[in-house]
């Protein structure tokens, strides 16, 4: 038999430990008696017709969670985002969904926190292969066990909604965009008859997203983030800016705008994608829109550790501090280079609080229904509490000026 120890001679290992065990055990206490709540209240009919109503079409500010940035950052951002989306759940050829983030287990205390301030949480479904699309919407099989894969995840009582993400950049099969077509009416429905119904949301890409969606399957969904981003990316032949709102680079904001207008959709339902992120380049000639001569690095906006994704090193203010900034008068969109050897050097792009202002009053202007900061966390903040504040303010109730005379 081992002694015991005297009082006051904990180690302090054993006191973290004791620590950490006695944290979990209030957090899974917590879980369950929210999981309690959060029934009563999602199947409470007044309070559920008022969190649907603001679950699907909720501006203004809405954030992605990133699977690969810590939780912590997302926690930070609630009292500033109005909508949250959990980024991502891969759909597989064969109907599967993958969960590589260890989605809802390891994501408890965010769960929680946003179903504490009321902020609707979607889970982003997510499919990115032109082949495998075809696959799963080839087959009947694959079909039913994808509907099963996504009510599954849909039933998750802190679970608000469902988000497709579906980007498809190759030529995809007219039968297999039938089918999904189909799918999703059939799956709305579904949401709905759940108790508490859910809420479908969609993501739209002026590139491909005609070929994927027509005016009356669009319909469907209860909000529709538009990409704002990625006009320029890391594979591209050119520098240039990642989201700029006007000037002549094809698929700027104006472009996406008139590219979903065209499909008669009402704009309070249209949320653009901003990003928190950047891209920079080596280029030849030295220019802001040299062409490509090496491999590009993705940039967040402000510092941040990422453990889920050590290749990112860089950031964009820490680059702007030691070499300054340029701003791009027509597309609003700022940039630096450094590094000039003969006609080379590195070109960086990115968006700071000016362009975002700038894209705030534009949304404004355009009665949008909002903004999509991706992912959060990349910014430590300042962009996606500018957003908040700029778009808030726009949208409250002004005071009634009465005539004194």
């Amino acid at each position: 038999m081992c002694p015991s120890k005297p009082n006051g001679l904990i180690s302090d290992l054993e006191e973290q430990y004791l620590r950490k065990i006695s944290h979990e055990l209030r957090l899974r206490l917590a879980v369950k008696v929210l999981q309690l709540l959060a029934t009563i209240w999602l199947i409470s009919p007044g309070v559920h017709a008022q969190s649907l109503e603001d679950g699907g079409r909720r501006g203004l500010v809405l954030g992605y969670v990133a699977g690969w940035v810590p939780a912590a950052e997302a926690l930070a951002a609630i009292p500033h985002v109005d909508k949250l989306i959990f980024m991502d759940l891969q759909i597989q050829a064969d109907g599967r969904v993958v969960n590589q983030y260890g989605w809802p287990k390891n994501w408890t205390e965010l769960r929680v926190a946003a179903a504490l301030n009321g902020v609707p949480f979607e889970v982003a479904l997510t499919q990115f292969k032109a082949s495998d699309f075809n696959a799963l919407f080839r087959s009947e099989e694959n079909i039913r066990k994808f509907q099963n894969e996504l009510l599954r995840h849909a039933s998750d009582v802190f679970v608000t909604g469902i988000h497709m993400d579906v980007e498809l950049f190759e030529s995809i099969d007219p039968a297999a965009v039938v089918r999904y077509r189909q799918f999703l009416v059939s799956i709305k429905r579904q949401l709905q008859s759940l108790s508490p119904p859910r809420t479908l949301s969609g993501f739209f890409f002026s590139g491909a997203g005609s070929t994927l969606y027509d005016a009356d399957v669009l319909q469907v969904f209860d909000q529709i983030i538009v990409q704002g981003y990625d006009v320029h990316w890391l594979g591209g032949s050119s520098a240039g800016p990642v989201a700029p709102l006007m000037g002549p680079d094809r698929g700027n904001w104006n472009d996406g705008l008139s590219a979903i207008q065209a499909l008669s959709v009402p704009t309070e339902k249209l949320v653009f994608g901003f990003p928190a992120y950047g891209y920079e380049w080596p280029v030849k000639p030295c220019l802001p829109r040299g062409a490509r001569i090496g491999n590009g690095r993705i940039t967040t906006y402000a510092q941040i550790n990422l453990p889920g994704a050590p290749s990112i090193e860089f950031n964009a203010m820490d680059r702007v501090s030691k070499y300054g900034m340029y701003r791009d008068l027509e597309t609003g969109s700022a940039y630096y280079q450094f590094g000039k050897q003969d006609d080379n050097c590195t070109v960086g792009w990115f968006e700071d609080k000016e362009s975002l202002e700038r894209k705030l009053d534009w949304l404004v202007e355009q009665k949008l229904g909002g903004l999509a900061v991706f992912p959060l966390g990349y910014d430590n903040g300042h962009l996606v509490q500018l957003a908040a504040t700029k778009l808030r303010a726009a949208h409250s109730p002004q005071p009634i000026k009465l005539d004194t005379q």
